[in-house]
This record gives structure tokens, C-alpha cells and sequence, in this order.
């Protein structure tokens, strides 16, 4: 991938602290993908093996709750989502939504699980950012009493 495009993803948070080859590296496994206005990127109770990461635009994240679809997130560039799939095979806790002019890394758990083992100096990064989102996730949860779905 060409160096300006690099110094573009490279701005988002789950990539800052990769070098340009290491982000490289890891991209050159990602599928890039274009959402219009409103496309479900996938639904709840889906089966699933991938993790999206947000390039540009939102995504809404919405579960159903007592018979009502509540949202859970808007989520923006930077922000990743799907992560449980690279890791369980289980049903997808909640519905992904896109927002106007979106654009995503998908990237599949065959590919994570491989890309850990080969290059795991650089998964290691990946992980760490993940694990500390994961755990600001929970905690604004737990302190608004509710589950951390998405």
C-alpha cells in the first residue's frame, strides 16, 4: 500500500502504534470495504468470522431489548468492532449499521489467527489496543449497569 495511504490509517487509534511496514504488513491481509448509507453490515444472532475496522464514516450498533431495537453505539474512524469473532466461533450479540460514507478493514479470524503467529511483535500492538478498548467498553457498562455487546 502506498505511503500516504499508510500515514492516513496510521492516524487511527488502533494503529498508532505501528510503524509504517508493520501497519503494511498487517493491512496487506485486510479486505477493504465500501458501505452505503444504511447497510447492515451484519445482524444479530449472524454467525461470523470477521472484525471490522472503521476507515471513515459511522457505524450504529443496535440489539434488541425487550421486544425494541436499542442503540448502543455510533461508532467512528478508529473504532473497530465484530472483535469477538476473530476469537469465538459465537452469534453475533448485536446489529452493525452503517452511516453515510463508510468505509472498513474487514479483517477475518483465519487471517488474525495466522498474522499472531507469524508476526507477533506486531500483533502484540494490535492486542494491547484491543484489550484497552475491550476494557474501557466494560467499564462504562458495569458503571451503567448494563451489558457490554458490542
Amino acid at each position: 500500500m502506498e505511503d500516504k495511504k499508510l500515514e492516513e490509517l496510521r492516524k487511527l487509534p488502533i494503529f498508532q502504534s505501528l510503524g509504517l511496514g508493520e501497519l503494511n504488513e498487517f493491512v496487506a491481509g485486510a479486505d477493504e470495504k465500501v458501505c452505503p448509507d444504511g447497510t447492515k453490515i451484519f445482524s444479530e444472532r449472524d454467525t461470523g468470522d470477521l472484525m471490522y475496522i472503521i476507515k471513515t464514516g459511522t457505524v450504529r450498533i443496535k440489539k434488541m431489548k425487550a421486544g425494541q431495537e436499542v442503540e448502543l453505539a455510533v461508532l467512528g474512524p478508529g473504532d473497530f468492532f465484530g472483535e469477538v469473532a476473530l476469537f469465538r466461533d459465537v452469534l453475533r450479540t448485536a446489529t452493525a449499521i452503517s452511516g453515510k460514507q463508510v468505509a472498513v478493514l474487514a479483517v477475518t479470524r483465519a487471517y488474525f489467527n495466522k498474522f499472531m503467529l507469524d508476526k507477533p511483535h506486531i500483533a502484540v500492538k494490535l492486542l494491547y489496543h484491543m484489550l484497552a478498548e475491550l476494557a474501557k467498553r466494560l467499564r462504562v457498562k458495569n458503571r451503567e449497569g448494563d451489558e457490554a455487546v458490542w
